[in-house]
Parts: structure tokens; C-alpha cells; sequence
């Protein structure tokens, strides 16, 4: 386990300590986990990859259950697993930044990695005259990750969906990025997790509607429709970075 992820986790266990979980819903899309108190976190669900072997199910077949008990599958080698854990994580850490659908600047003639396609990013990016490579299993035109890991060091931007910290890609792309946004719903919005990396904006979701969000996921919704339930939110490591 890397300096991201120990510090992921040990923020969101820090946090977790006497709260419990009452509902997890796996859609086809998304994770999400609804705590006591009402909030609520989410996490790409990676449902394609769905496994036997995952620790998950007579946790959750208890439910309620301790927050800390539905963490411990982050050490899991399972992608499900970890997206209940990622789910759970973002349900317990503080919501930080501001109310904001804005991107951070960017200039015409940059190069931007692209890891996890989200089309509406992907085509601001390109208005804006930036060029963009997308790293994706799911996308024809995708690099592969080796490729990917190579560009990561020469691009201007490496800009993560996370949906790599469930599958654990995530540091070795924030290592040898020069800049990095960490972008989508499953995005912990703590600075605490990206402070002295070379994360400087993390773009996310706040959820506003919790019971509507829980039953829209089970539903098999995607990011586009949670715009009624949620808030877009950006966070910089300045404060004016917009």
C-alpha cells in the first residue's frame, strides 16, 4: 500500500469511528453507501468485474454494520469490494471546496491524459484547444495502461476519473504526473488526501438528496442524472483557482 492509499484509508477510518452503515446499493454504474445521520457516499461500481471471491456480500447481508467493518475491504483484491469501501470512504470524509461547475484554467496547445473517459470533460477540454489522450478499457480508441503510464510524465495534465482509486492506479499516475485534477462522483472531496502531491484541483459531487440519490443509483443511473440530487463542487490547492 502506497502514501495515498494509507492515507486515504487511515482518514476515512479516523472518521468512520462509531458510525454505522444502514444501506449499500450496487447498481450497474455506481456504489452507494448511506450512513446513519443521512449522508451519503458514492463510487464507480466496476460491475463488469464482479467476482466469487469478493468479501462484500455477508457484510452486507448484515447491514447495519460498522463503517469500519465495510472499510476493511480496501485491502481486497476485488474491484467490488473496494468500491463499497471507496463508497463507504466518501460517505465519512469531511465535504470541502465550493459550489462550483467550473474547470480550472487550461491553455490552447496543452496535452491532457485522460484516465477514465468522461465525454462532457473530454470535449471542454478540446473547445478549449486542448489535446487529449484517453486511457479507458471501455473506449476503442483508449490507450493502454503502459502507454499510459509512459505519457503521464510528458503531458501537461494528467486528470484522473476516480474510479483509479478503486482500482488502484491511481497513485502511480499522481507520481509521475507534473499537474493533476482528480475528477468524477467517486472523487473524496478532503484535501487532506491530496495535500503535497501534484493533485491541484479535485472536481466532485456533494449530495444534497440522499434517499432520491439512493434510489436513482439502484435504478442504474450515471452521472448525467445525478444533477437534481447532488452539487458539483471544486476544490483547489489554491484557493483561487478558477
Amino acid at each position: 500500500m502506497g502514501i495515498l492509499e494509507e492515507r486515504l484509508w487511515g482518514l476515512a477510518r479516523r472518521h468512520a469511528e462509531g458510525r454505522r452503515v444502514l444501506e449499500v446499493v450496487r447498481g450497474v454504474r455506481y456504489t452507494a453507501a448511506l450512513l446513519e445521520g443521512g449522508r451519503l457516499g458514492l463510487s464507480y461500481s466496476y460491475a463488469r468485474a464482479a467476482a466469487r471471491g469478493e468479501s462484500c456480500m455477508p457484510l452486507l447481508m448484515g447491514l447495519p454494520v460498522e463503517a469500519e467493518a465495510l472499510l476493511d475491504l480496501s485491502t481486497s483484491e476485488h474491484l467490488g469490494d473496494r468500491a463499497v469501501a471507496l463508497a463507504v470512504a466518501n460517505g465519512v470524509l469531511p465535504v470541502e471546496g465550493e459550489l462550483s461547475d467550473a474547470m480550472p484554467p487550461v491553455e490552447s496547445g496543452e496535452e491532457v491524459l485522460l484516465v477514465g473517459f468522461m465525454e462532457p470533460l473530454a470535449r471542454r477540454l478540446r473547445e478549449k484547444g486542448v489535446r487529449v489522450f484517453t486511457l479507458d478499457d471501455q473506449e476503442k480508441q483508449g490507450i493502454p495502461l503502459d502507454r499510459g503510464l509512459e505519457l503521464a510524465v510528458r503531458v501537461d495534465r494528467v486528470v484522473l476519473t476516480a474510479s483509479a482509486i478503486a482500482n488502484r492506479t491511481w497513485e502511480r499516475f499522481v507520481e509521475r504526473a507534473k499537474d493533476c485534477w482528480v475528477v468524477g462522483p467517486s472523487t473524496p472531496l478532503c484535501w487532506e488526501v491530496f495535500a503535497d502531491t501534484s493533485v491541484s484541483a479535485v472536481m466532485g459531487r456533494s449530495v444534497k438528496h440522499a434517499p432520491e440519490l439512493l434510489k436513482a443509483v439502484s435504478r442504474g443511473a450515471g452521472t448525467r442524472l445525478f444533477d437534481p440530487f447532488t452539487d458539483r463542487v471544486l476544490l483547489c490547492a489554491k484557493r483561487l483557482c478558477v
